[in-house]
């Protein structure tokens, strides 16, 4: 989606920007359900693990060598190549989730009855400040709680017989992902990236407004 183009009135709405916020959750889980399919692989990650006859000198881990030659690496026995595929797909998801951190932040800084303390703590260098008026611990906390009932849902085997009760979600047993993992990931890396993405935005939004 493009909010650059257009009315940057209608374009640049937290309210917009929030439903596609949610729609990458969406996106995200399903991400990691597929990525849980398979071992942790540990292999995948550790540098110099394995030795690349078409990249002598490279000493980087399986998954890295992968980023660099994706299109030539499939089908191996040991599903490292399916492995690996799925964290890239997991890891272009999260990338765009936290770098919608940046419409996020104008959206906030558009916020006429903010604006002036925005633009305050934008010239003082307020990291702190900056940081404690962008936050919204009640949307956070919804957050959370919406992203932990989504991977409950997904993350169920459903059959044609198979029931759901919606009511009594905590007592399913035998899901396709770690319910606490999805949680712990957005409450520990997603938000606090996205956070760290707006706060690096504004502080040099007032950059852009003098070079017009």
């Amino acid at each position: 989606m493009n909010f650059i183009s257009g009315n940057p009135e209608e374009c640049i709405s937290l309210p917009k920007l929030r439903d596609t916020l949610i729609r990458l959750e969406d996106t995200i889980i399903f991400a990691l359900i597929e990525r849980a399919q398979y071992s942790v692989n540990k292999n995948i990650y550790e540098p110099g693990m394995y030795k690349y006859e078409q990249s002598k000198g490279f000493d980087g881990s399986f998954l890295e060598y992968f980023l660099s030659e994706v299109e030539k690496v499939h089908g191996d026995d040991q599903n490292y190549g399916s492995a690996a595929t799925r964290d890239v797909e997991c890891l272009q998801a999260l990338s765009q989730r936290i770098h919608y951190g940046k419409f996020v932040a104008e959206a906030k800084f558009r916020d006429p009855e903010l604006q002036h303390k925005y633009i305050e703590y934008i010239k003082n260098r307020d990291v702190e400040a900056i940081e404690t008026l962008l936050t919204n611990k009640k949307v956070e906390d919804a957050l959370l709680r919406r992203l932990r009932r989504k991977a409950l849902i997904y993350g169920q085997d459903i059959t044609e017989h198979g029931g759901i009760n919606l009511d009594n979600l905590q007592t399913t047993q035998h899901l396709k992902i770690k319910v606490d993992v999805v949680v712990e990931l957005y409450e520990k890396w997603v938000i606090p990236l996205t956070k760290q993405v707006e706060v690096e935005y504004l502080l040099i939004r007032l950059d852009n407004e003098k070079k017009k």
